[in-house]
């Protein structure tokens, strides 16, 4: 089995509740189907590897990256979109406790309060920007 096959079969998901004899353990992926599969440059996720985030197995000169790393990536790009910087993912990134002995991304509650005020006030900030050139659009319809 493939990863190619697995996204053709539309069957990616959250893979927490995943039997572990069901083939998806051995499965591997290539720098360049983990990059199109989260529209990132290979370069993103060999930087992710030189700061030891991801450990994918070397043959040669390739790299084999396990249901772990791709997991891992999920939860590493998930924290981007949080807020939290690479230097923060050492503390927040814990465990293998996760599916495939993944890291979970633990964040203090009242980090997670923090960052949805701020997302909130950036949301308020942008909707403002929007409605102005929109009426900006207008007058300059008319």
């Amino acid at each position: 089995m493939t990863a190619h096959n697995i996204r053709d079969a539309k069957s990616i998901v959250f893979l927490d509740d995943m039997p572990a004899d069901d083939g998806l353990a051995d499965l591997t992926f290539s720098v360049d189907e983990l990059a199109r599969e989260f529209d990132l440059a290979p370069r993103t996720i060999r930087n992710y590897e030189e700061r030891g985030l991801l450990q994918p197995e070397r043959r040669g000169q390739r790299r084999l990256y396990s249901q772990r790393d791709r997991i891992t990536l999920e939860q590493i790009l998930r924290a981007r979109r949080f807020g939290l910087s690479l230097a923060d993912l050492d503390q927040h990134l814990i465990g293998k406790d996760g599916p495939f002995g993944s890291p979970t991304l633990a964040l203090p509650p009242d980090r997670c309060r923090a960052r949805i005020a701020a997302l909130k006030r950036e949301r308020e900030a942008i909707d403002r920007a929007i409605r102005d050139l929109e009426n900006l659009a207008s007058r300059m319809r008319r």
